[in-house]
């Protein structure tokens, strides 16, 4: 799990891969959402990955989507600190 003290200093790669196999929420560029649970084994740093998987789709049994990386605006976790 990541040291969220420091999640101001993240990029999009760096949450995904922070969060990888557990369930988010992705903020697109184009106002839509989708929640689902990111793939785990993709290193979303490397130049090679261009796009999230997410599985298990909330709302749409059965399906998976591959989103655009440069497309994501804001990645939504439950953090696991409790608030201070």
């Amino acid at each position: 799990m990541a040291n969220l003290n420091q999640i101001h200093e993240f990029g999009v790669p760096d949450l995904l891969n922070a969060f990888k196999g557990g369930e988010v929420t992705l903020l697109l560029s184009s106002g839509a959402s989708l929640t689902g649970t990111l793939k785990a084994d993709v290193n979303y740093a490397s130049s090679l990955a261009k796009t999230a998987q997410l599985s298990r789709l909330e709302g749409r049994d059965y399906f998976s989507a591959a989103v655009p990386i440069k497309e994501i605006n804001c990645v939504i976790f439950r953090s696991p600190e409790a608030p201070v």
